[in-house]
């Protein structure tokens, strides 16, 4: 009797699976195991022999005013970035998919932000937003007058140059994803549109715009993920100051994990914050990929 072998294709794709149980599955299982214990590295007991609490780490954190506070800036830098970013890509590519004159240098140019490591990025709005850096001398000169603001100290004018940082940085990625999607665009539509004296505006809202909807809602979804894990630029710029004023969450729950070692804490918040993001992702696609008109 012959024995029987594993299919080809099953074969081909366990090394990958092997690697996805390693480094997500496992991970997965332990930060919702963390999350449902007592458990701090500084108690000096193991992690499979921590108290069970069940949701009270869930309860704690729902009532902290500083992740609620955390949660509320994090969204409301993200919104910023988001709609900003959105309409610099969408200008940059509608004008770039035409035929320009210097396209083929302008296109890369635009993407080096993209490119840059998010340490450079930091340092580099560090030194434009210092107190004699280049920002106040600019402001000084068109106000006529002696203009020394500390961005990364004042409380209202710290989140700023965060904010700046963060469009600059990734402002490519939503224009490549729209590029990309414009690229796809029937010309033969387009030209018939426009034989027939139809108006750039039109073209765009009743021909491009609907059949772009399912890039816009891949670049929105894929950007929002990254403006909601916002950690790097924060860190360089204030650290989540002055006090606690331009902390986001995922600052939050790195101050409390490695400064505090409260790791079964921010296990919680990490898996309530997971949990929202997936409902709001789910009806985001849902009402712009599904929904008809």
């Amino acid at each position: 009797m012959k024995k029987k072998l594993l299919p080809l294709n099953i074969i081909m794709i366990l090394p990958v699976q092997l690697i996805m149980l390693f480094l997500i599955i496992i991970p997965t299982i332990l930060v919702i195991w963390f999350s449902i214990i007592n458990f701090q590295p500084t108690f000096g007991v193991s992690f499979w022999e921590a108290e069970f609490v069940g949701p009270h780490n869930y309860s704690i954190i729902l009532a902290d005013k500083d992740f609620v506070n955390a949660v509320a800036r994090t969204i409301y830098v993200s919104l910023i970035c988001l709609v900003v970013e959105f309409f610099i890509g969408l200008i940059l590519a509608s004008t770039l998919i035409k035929e320009i004159h210097g396209k083929k240098i302008l296109f890369p140019i635009l993407i080096i932000p993209l490119m840059i490591a998010p340490i450079v990025v930091g340092n580099n709005f560090w030194l434009l937003f210092s107190a004699n850096g280049p920002i106040n001398q600019m402001i000084s000169l068109i106000l006529n007058t002696d203009f020394r603001v500390s961005w990364f100290s004042h409380p209202t004018y710290a989140l700023i140059p965060i904010i700046f940082a963060e469009i600059w940085h990734w402002y490519p990625l939503t224009f490549l994803v729209l590029f990309s999607g414009f690229a796809s665009l029937p010309i033969s539509e387009i030209r018939a549109a426009e034989i027939l004296g139809a108006s750039e505006w039109q073209i765009f809202w009743r021909i491009k715009f609907p059949k772009l909807k399912g890039v816009i809602a891949i670049a929105l979804v894929i950007r929002t993920m990254e403006a909601l894990k916002v950690f790097d630029t924060i860190y360089l710029l204030t650290q989540g100051g002055p006090g606690t004023l331009t902390e986001s969450l995922s600052y939050y729950l790195f101050k409390h994990g490695f400064t505090y070692s409260r790791i079964s804490y921010i296990s919680a918040g990490a898996w309530i914050v997971l949990f929202v993001c997936i409902i709001s992702f789910s009806l985001a696609l849902r009402s712009v990929l599904i929904k008809k008109e």
